[in-house]
């Protein structure tokens, strides 16, 4: 039976349209604004700041603060700190870093601080008529000069400094966002997906979290038609047409070519242009994703309604760092158990225990038994970009069970004892692979002799760290025992399960002479 698709695309999904990851954009944005031009503008030394403490306090512990700081996180700080006074803990916080800046002098109200001055020469008794002619005069040039300074310090310290420059910092971020996020290399990558909206049954339902127009592009370039479901939105409500047989591309977080107009305290009005605009309507930062200012609300509704119809979904390059992204897909999982997720990812990355995707994991992918019957698995994985693994992450057919395939194994002795094992495996690829078996301990060596990709243990390897389908392995076993018959357990993980097998393999006498 055919199952139902949607998609749902992170910021690796774009990566092969030649779009830098969240976690570079960070360092495109600083590279390009503090290019060596003299003088800074004063609110490119406030996102400095920004960046220079954020970065200074992930690694306060110890820890690698590099890929920390990404552009999300950075502009979601500049517009806290410029709003600062209003957030819910300003009452709770004593300080609030400033950064230092020249150009950040505050100008405190001449009334106030003349007053101060009196106030503190008249403590002092320096009023001007006491004696000591010029030396009491220097005096009160001086107590001028402390209090105009106390006085500045205080009036800095009910305001914040320079609230325009995190403005104008935020402002300016956008704008190179829009040249930072521009399409580079071409999308046919994409046409397998963007296809998918004319050969399955009503269309197909993209959700995605970037603001690039790659999806659109190639959407364009196929001729398949695109609903983002943005109207005159707020005189009309966000809608899509579920029936038609069409791309409705869901952009959850906003996008590059969309426009905020605010005309009035009550008329806000979202603007789409046919292109990237100079001021982008963006969400970024777990709080602004669940603004209410902009249609924020609307669209992830439409998402959530948009993935309900589905029956398997396909994750390209989402890292599941979005708590309210992961929570519909948590609910959604949870309401039907002929539901599956297959996953894209470039690399062999066991997920960090305690994440959403290791829950997944956990939950619905294999789990160390020799047949997959007694727990149906619902997670998939596909190891690679979504340039190679899109055709086949996207196949109408139901994916099928993560299993160790074992294509070719023998096993021989050598004249100075050892069991020699060559051994094939054709299913998906593997990785932190160890063997065991009733002859003796099991040393893996690949053909081409690369060991960097052999953990060894006191000397001696011991485990796999990744085994690509087809690749031939050869193990070494100085036996205990003569068995006439080697049985091998192979453990293994897929980039969603953990996986475990048996083989039985005759022994054959060789004299090979090898050592």
């Amino acid at each position: 039976m055919k199952r139902r698709i949607a998609v749902l695309l992170g910021a690796g999904a774009s990566f092969d349209a030649g779009i830098p990851l969240t976690a570079d954009l960070t360092e495109q944005v600083l590279a390009s604004v503090n290019r060596p031009s003299g003088a800074r503008e004063p609110w490119v030394k406030a996102l400095n700041f920004a960046h220079a403490a954020m970065f200074s306090y992930a690694a306060r512990d110890g820890s690698n603060p590099i890929g920390t700081v990404n552009i999300e996180r950075l502009i979601s700080a500049l517009r806290l700190l410029r709003g600062r006074e209003g957030h819910e803990a300003a009452p709770f916080v004593s300080s609030w870093r400033d950064p230092v800046l020249p150009e950040g002098r505050v100008y405190a109200d001449k009334w106030n601080s003349e007053r101060f001055v009196r106030n503190l020469s008249q403590a002092l008794g320096l009023n001007g008529s006491d004696r000591g002619g010029l030396a009491a005069a220097s005096k009160k040039s001086a107590i001028e000069n402390i209090g105009y300074f106390v006085a500045e310090f205080a009036d800095g310290a009910k305001k914040p400094v320079r609230r325009s420059d995190y403005h104008d910092a935020d402002q300016q971020v956008l704008r190179l966002l829009g040249t930072l996020l521009r399409v580079r290399e071409p999308v046919d990558y994409l046409y397998p997906l963007v296809d998918l909206a004319l050969t399955q049954q009503d269309g197909l339902d993209v959700v995605t979290l970037n603001y690039d127009l790659a999806i659109e592009q190639a959407a364009g370039e196929r001729s398949v038609p695109i609903d983002r479901g943005v109207g005159d939105w707020p005189r009309e409500r966000i809608g899509f047409d579920a029936s038609a047989q069409a791309l409705r591309l869901h952009k959850i977080h906003g996008s590059l070519d969309w426009e905020l107009e605010t005309h009035s305290p009550s008329l806000t009005q979202l603007k789409v242009s046919d292109r990237a605009v100079e001021q982008p309507w963006i969400v970024v930062g777990d709080r602004e994703k669940l603004a209410t200012d902009g249609p924020t609300l609307e669209l992830l509704h439409a998402a959530e309604e948009a993935i309900e119809r589905a029956d398997h979904l396909v994750i390209v390059g989402y890292r599941f760092a979005d708590a309210h992204v992961n929570h519909v897909i948590r609910n959604w999982m949870l309401r039907s158990a002929d539901r599956t997720i297959g996953v894209i990812e470039p690399f062999w990355s066991y997920p960090q225990s305690g994440s959403f995707f290791a829950q997944l994991i956990n939950e619905y992918g294999g789990s160390w038994r020799y047949d997959l019957t007694d727990h149906a698995q619902r997670v998939f994985g596909y190891q690679g970009g979504a340039k190679a693994q899109l055709p086949h992450a996207l196949s109408a057919e139901p994916p099928v069970a993560d299993t160790i395939v074992v294509t070719n194994v023998g096993a021989t002795v050598s004249d100075n004892g050892a069991i020699l094992v060559s051994i094939k495996h054709g299913g998906r690829p593997l990785s932190y692979v160890g063997f065991r078996s009733n002859a003796g301990r099991v040393t893996p060596e690949f053909e081409d002799g690369d060991g960097s990709r052999v953990t060894s243990y006191d000397g001696i390897p011991s485990r796999v760290n990744s085994w690509p389908a087809g690749e031939m392995i050869s193990l070494r076993i100085w036996p205990t025992q003569r068995p006439e018959t080697l049985t091998l357990e192979i453990e293994g993980h897929t980039l969603t399960s953990e996986l475990q097998t048996k083989v039985d393999v005759p022994i054959m006498t060789s004299a090979t002479g090898e050592n």
